[in-house]
Parts: structure tokens; C-alpha cells; sequence
């Protein structure tokens, strides 16, 4: 289908293909990106281009035939091209001044979608028939009185119009403020009073056409308001026919209007530095470092201390504030320390959980052994909470949530009523920022997804809310709270739209208006830091951006093109980049985003390739280093995040079978010590090698053993292995 079958010679329309199913077995699925198009006519032109597939542009009047095709499917719409259609109206001259013995001729072109211009039909009128009146056909204004009056040309038709202003004797112009000053960058809204013949006056700021000298200066709009360029006396003046007055604006140096502090947030390990610098924002845009001239502060010194020249030191776990003060101006940046240790776990397809230590230097992950899983079905996804206290499983077979209590060296254990009841195929889950709340999609929940909703005890076991479910769209497959901890996100794979919630203070949900479209089958969400926006990763190969407001809606503000089956998606600390893991492609995109627009550009080499479908993305907290869980391959991929965005392969590890979900937590640094020393002996003509039990405590050697090797030995080495 198309959204018009009607379409005026030169402009666009975009088409749609669906994709429907036996018995009703499922939604119909939106294949625009995937089919090929085409047109049995040049009147209508049709796109197979990634980014606009199915836009058709209307070429020539006349018939065509649009076909979408996939295989041996295919479907077909007529869509009529009709004649250029009427888009603007000009009308000149924009702005006259006439006496009582003159008229004035007006005129009216049209503008059309073909991009031509030409002669229109209009009707004219004009607002003061006191002041003047016109001959409705043939356009011919005749004065009546002095004032000021409005001509407009209307298009009968189509309804499109055009305005434009007569004054009759208009005898002066008077500009003010007069003789006004403002810095360079700021605006200056002038007034223009005019002075009729008989001594009346009246506003005519917007029935007179405003310019200013030099250009270079300044600039003005058509209703007075002059924006500053550069330093100098600028000329304005407010002109009606033979009539003008004018004033002069003296733009000045620029000056500071506000503050900003970077980077804005930061992560560190206690004892670390950090350098801040401050930056003044001028009235012209531009930027001055003050770093040296502004005063410093922290909000706990306890957490971290800062000197006169903006270098931070951490000192205990936690968040400060770094505060700079400059001109009247304040701003300041988050630096949260944090703890050094963390663990990454990963979801096998073989009902295990696989864990290591991860050591953020070099980027490697040390085994740690897995958990069995007994009795869990289907588990899709892994979760921990903030604290990284408790890991949480969503088991889509069975229905259930199951729940680990995460040890100090990284060891899983059961909470104590685990597992807990969830609806029909829990696939995605989603905890609130302050560790409190837990949600879970279910995937399977008839045509209508629903949410199930817990309170997290301080033991890691569940409680259903008081409200336990709310209602969604069609297949959840994904949920994202926003860093507020005040909004939840659900991304509905069968209804192709996303679902904003409010989160009160008891964690029930209430829906925020209506559900907003996205790509076909969203797949997996991404919110930056920050909560300025979210990334929905859609089936189709694309990533829409949204914009979040404060009231947490959404707007769409962007797509890219992203590979074959997008599966995951994770923004970096800062959230000015996001990586997105192709599963179809094999490959992982990565983008710059825009912090103001949301634009998305792609980093310099992507998108890169990767081992095995990867179908799971994490991000180490400090964005040194991305993580491919690859489905298809058993392993985990590690990357190094380069300054530029790029990612260059550092090794892999192996997992158990079929890795499919990611998670990283922190705790304490464990201590990996061997269980046993071996130490070769060369002092006896007989040789020997001694055998030390290792304290796993202290790290002590106790106990030797004696067993005899050939003379004069020198080296040894060990093997072990873990049950």
C-alpha cells in the first residue's frame, strides 16, 4: 500500500509492504526495506534505495502500476498521477506606500510541485477597505484613507494564499529602540510607529520592510528582530515605498553568558586523577577555556578533592560533584568513583551461566568456572541489579524468573524462594536505577504482550507489585528504564511500535499516551546515560533514534542502516556512541551520535566483523573495551574501543554452548592463587622436585613433598585443572 493513490505530479509518497501469514498464526510483519520494488511506468518513479525503500516520486500525469516482490510473492497497487498542484502564492510588491491620488497595481504567482512557477487564479481582498479598497479579479488597490491594510490573494481552489501590505500616506517612519546596544551574538527587537497624513500615527512594524548596513554586522527578519554578527555601529532601517526612518544598533564585544564543565561525568578507580576544565560560553557562540581563572569545589571532599587548577582526586567509593565558579557563573561535572573489581557472566544455550574476572587494564577475562542450571527451560536473557548484587534470568520455556545471589568472588547462588512465576515466554527484563523494581515482557503473552512487575527484597527474592501485569503491545521484546528511574520503555516486536510508561513511587505502571511507531519487529532498545535518547534496533536492518522529553515521551529524530538481523544494541559511557550487533551480517555498526540532534554519523571502518551471529553487546564501564557474546562460534569476542569510535579485535574466550546474553557486575577483587607450587631442586647429584600445598588465604607454602627426578633439574611446571 501507499499513502496515497493519488499523488500530484511532483511530489513523493511513501509505500508499504506487509508480509501476512497462514491461519493467523502471526501478526503481518512490515517488509518495505526487504522486498524489491518496482513501476510498469515512468509516471511514477519507485525507490529500492537502503534508507528509502518505497518511496515513490510522482514524475509525469498518468496511471502506474507499483509492485512490491519477495521471491515468488508479490502484490501490486494503481497509484494516479495527477497534474502539478498548487503549493505557494507570491505577491508583489510585498509592501507599498501610495498617496491619496494614486493606486496600486498587485500581482500573484504560483508556485507548484513540479518545482514551476506561473500564473495563478486568485481572488483579492483587503483587510481596511477604509484605508483601501481592490478590485477583486484584476488586483487594482484604491486608496480611501491613510492607514495601513493587509492585500490578500486567495486561491479559490486550493485554499492557499498569500498576503502582502499597503500604507496610504504614510508620511514618516520613526525606528525604535534608537541608538540601542547589545554584545555580539545577542538580539535586538525594534518597533517602527508611522506618522500619517492629518497626524495620525499607528505600529507598522510589520508593514514595513526592514534591512540593515553593513550586512556584515548584522541581520534582520521581517518583523524587526536584528541578530549580530560582528563588532561595529549598524544602520536600521524600516522602509514603505518612498518613506523610510532609521536608527543605529551598536554592537559591542561579546560576553560570557554561561558555563560548562568536562567532562560532564566520568568514571575512576579510587586513588586516580582527573582533569576538569571549565569553559565560558559567550553571547557569539564561541568558547573560552577558564580553567586556571575559576574557582573549584567538591561536594564531598570524602569522595574526591580538587585543586586550584581543576585536578580531581578520588578517594573513596562513591559520586561528587566538581563544581567550577567563573564571572557570576556556576557549572560542575559528576566523577563517581568506583569499585575495581567486576565479573562478566554469560547465558548459554546449554542451561549454564559461564563467569570471569575482567581485568579493565589489559582487557582479558579470567575463567571462573559456570553455574549448571537444573530445571531452567528456554532461558533467553541475564540481568543484574545496580548494586551488582543479584543476577536475575528470564527462562521463556518455562515461565518463571529465576534469581543468584552474587558472592564477593563472583560465585552464584539461588536466593532462597527462587525461581518465581512470570507469564507466558518471559524474553527481556528491565530494573529501575535504584534497584528496586524488576519488569519482565512476555514475549508469548497472547496477542497482547504483558509486563510482569516485581519489588526486589533485600535477599534478591521477588514480590509481585500490587499491580503484577500491565498490558503492552503485541511480542514484547524488549524493555529499557530510563536513568531517571520516572519512565520504562517496552518494544513491541509484533505491533512494530514502543510503549512509554510512568513508573510511580510504588513501581506500578501507567501507560503515556499512545504508542509510538518504529521499524519493522523492534528487536532490542539502548538508552545513552544521560536519558536524552533511546535507540530502538529494528528487525528490518535499521536503528531508530528517539528523542525523550522531560514528560518522557518520545519523537523520532533519526534512522541509519544497520546489517542483516540486528540483535543487540549499547550505548558507551559518555553516550555520544552506540554499537549495534548484527547477528545475519556476522558484523557490529558503530555510530556517532549527535548530543543535540540525535544524528547519527558511522565511525571511521564499520561496521566490523565479528565471530559467529553475535547476538548480545556489552560495553565495560569505563568504554575501553566492547564485548560480542557469538551465538554461533561459543565464545566471547573482545574488542578495543579506539579514540575514534573503531574496534579493533583483541582475542576471544571461550564460553559453553551457544552464548546468547551479557552481563557485567562489580565486587570485590579476587585472588586467584594456584592450589599447589612445584619447585625443581638442583642440589643433589640425583635430583629432585618439591611439592608445596598453597594457603588459599595467605598465599603461604606449607607441607613440601620430595619426588625424585633426573640430576641437576632447573625448571617445572604445572597443570591444573578445575573440576
Amino acid at each position: 500500500s501507499c499513502s496515497s493513490v493519488t499523488i500530484a505530479q511532483g511530489l513523493t509518497a511513501q509505500c508499504a509492504a506487509k508480509k501476512s501469514f497462514f491461519r493467523g498464526s502471526a501478526q503481518p510483519k512490515d517488509v518495505t526495506d526487504s522486498v524489491a520494488w518496482s513501476s510498469d511506468s515512468s509516471t511514477a518513479l519507485i525507490s529500492n534505495t537502503p534508507g528509502s525503500k518505497g518511496l515513490l516520486t510522482a514524475n509525469s500525469p498518468g496511471p502506474a502500476i507499483i509492485t512490491a516482490r519477495s521471491g515468488p510473492l508479490h502484490a501490486s497497487v494503481t497509484v494516479t498521477i495527477t497534474p502539478p498542484a498548487l503549493l505557494a502564492i507570491d505577491v508583489s510588491p510585498a509592501n507599498a506606500n501610495i498617496a491619496f491620488n494614486e493606486t496600486q497595481q498587485f500581482f500573484a504567482s504560483g508556485h507548484y510541485s513540479n518545482a514551476t512557477t506561473g500564473p495563478v487564479s486568485v481572488v483579492w481582498s483587503s483587510s481596511s477597505a477604509n484605508v483601501a479598497d481592490i478590485d477583486t479579479a484584476g488586483g487594482l488597490a484604491t486608496p480611501g484613507g491613510p492607514g495601513t491594510t493587509t492585500i490578500t490573494a486567495t486561491n479559490a481552489a486550493s485554499g492557499v494564499f498569500a498576503t502582502a501590505v499597503l500604507n496610504v500616506e504614510l508620511a514618516g517612519i520613526i525606528v525604535s529602540p534608537a541608538d540601542g546596544s547589545v554584545a555580539k551574538g545577542q538580539q535586538q527587537q525594534f518597533a517602527a510607529t508611522g506618522s500619517f497624513t492629518g497626524g495620525g500615527t499607528a505600529d507598522v512594524t510589520n508593514a514595513v520592510i526592514w534591512s540593515v548596513a553593513p550586512v556584515s554586522l548584522a541581520t534582520i527578519s521581517p518583523t524587526g528582530l536584528a541578530s549580530t554578527l560582528s563588532q561595529g555601529p549598524a544602520t536600521i532601517t524600516a522602509t514603505s515605498g518612498n518613506t523610510s526612518g532609521n536608527t543605529t544598533l551598536n554592537v559591542g564585544p561579546a560576553i560570557p553568558v554561561g558555563l560548562e564543565v568536562a567532562p560532564a561525568t566520568v568514571a575512576l578507580l579510587a586513588g586516580k586523577t582527573q582533569q576538569f576544565t571549565a569553559t565560558s560560553i559567550l553571547t557569539d557562540g564561541s568558547r573560552v577555556e577558564v580553567t586556571a581563572s575559576a574557582n573549584w569545589s567538591s561536594s564531598d571532599s570524602s569522595i574526591a578533592t580538587v585543586d586550584g587548577a581543576g585536578l580531581a582526586t578520588t578517594k573513596a567509593i562513591g559520586t561528587a560533584s566538581i563544581g567550577a565558579a567563573y564571572n557570576s557563573f556556576t557549572a560542575s561535572g559528576q566523577l563517581q568513583v568506583r569499585p575495581e573489581a567486576r565479573f562478566v557472566y554469560a547465558l548459554n544455550a546449554d542451561k549454564t551461566i559461564s563467569g570471569w574476572t575482567f581485568d579493565e587494564i589489559s582487557g582479558r577475562l579470567r575463567h571462573n568456572g559456570y553455574t549448571y542450571l537444573p530445571g531452567v527451560q528456554g532461558s533467553k536473557t541475564i540481568i543484574s541489579d545496580p548494586a551488582g548484587k543479584f543476577l536475575y534470568l528470564a527462562n521463556s520455556a518455562s515461565g518463571t524468573i529465576s534469581a543468584f545471589a552474587i558472592t564477593a568472588a563472583g560465585d552464584l547462588a539461588r536466593t532462597p524462594l527462587s525461581p518465581f512465576p512470570a507469564d507466558m515466554g518471559p524474553q527481556s527484563m528491565a530494573i529501575d536505577p535504584a534497584g528496586k523494581f524488576l519488569y519482565v515482557a512476555n514475549q508469548a503473552s497472547a496477542n497482547t504482550g504483558v509486563i510482569s512487575s516485581y519489588s526486589i527484597q533485600t535477599n534478591g527474592d521477588l514480590t509481585p507489585l500490587p499491580q503484577p501485569s500491565t498490558a503492552t503491545g503485541n511480542n514484547p521484546a524488549a524493555l529499557a528504564a530510563h536513568p531517571s528511574g520516572k519512565f520504562l520503555y517496552a518494544a513491541n516486536g509484533g505491533s512494530n511500535n514502543i510503549t512509554a510508561y510512568a513508573i510511580a513511587a510504588d513501581g506500578d505502571l501507567s501507560a503515556l499516551g499512545s504508542p509510538v511507531a518504529t521499524g519493522p519487529s523492534p528487536i532490542a532498545m539502548a538508552l545513552d546515560p544521560a536519558g536524552n535518547f533511546l535507540l530502538a534496533a529494528n528487525n528490518g536492518g535499521t536503528v531508530r533514534v528517539f528523542k525523550i522529553a522531560g514528560d518522557g515521551a518520545l519523537a523520532a529524530t533519526g534512522i541509519a542502516a544497520v546489517g542483516q538481523a540486528p540483535s543487540s544494541t549499547v550505548f558507551d559511557p559518555s553516550g555520544t556512541r552506540v554499537y549495534v550487533a548484527n547477528s545475519g551480517s556476522n558484523t557490529i555498526s558503530g555510530f556517532d551520535l549527535n548530543p543535540v540532534t540525535g544524528a547519527l554519523t558511522v565511525v571511521p571502518g564499520s561496521s566490523f566483523a565479528d565471530a559467529g551471529a553475535p547476538s548480545a553487546l556489552l560495553m565495560d564501564p569505563v568504554g575501553l573495551y566492547l564485548f560480542a557474546a557469538n551465538t554461533a562460534a561459543n565464545e566471547i569476542g573482545i574488542f578495543n574501543v579506539n579514540g575514534d569510535g573503531s574496534l579493533s579485535f583483541l582475542r576471544s574466550v571461550r564460553s559453553r554452548s551457544g552464548p546468547a546474553s551479557l552481563v557485567a557486575t562489580q565486587g570485590a577483587r579476587p585472588r586467584h592463587l594456584p592450589m599447589f607450587a612445584e619447585v625443581a631442586s638442583d642440589d643433589s647429584l640425583n635430583g629432585g622436585l618439591l611439592s608445596y600445598s598453597v594457603d588459599p588465604v595467605t598465599g603461604g607454602l606449607f607441607a613440601p613433598h620430595m619426588a625424585a627426578t633426573g640430576a641437576q633439574g632447573s625448571f617445572a611446571v604445572t597443570a591444573a585443572v578445575r573440576g
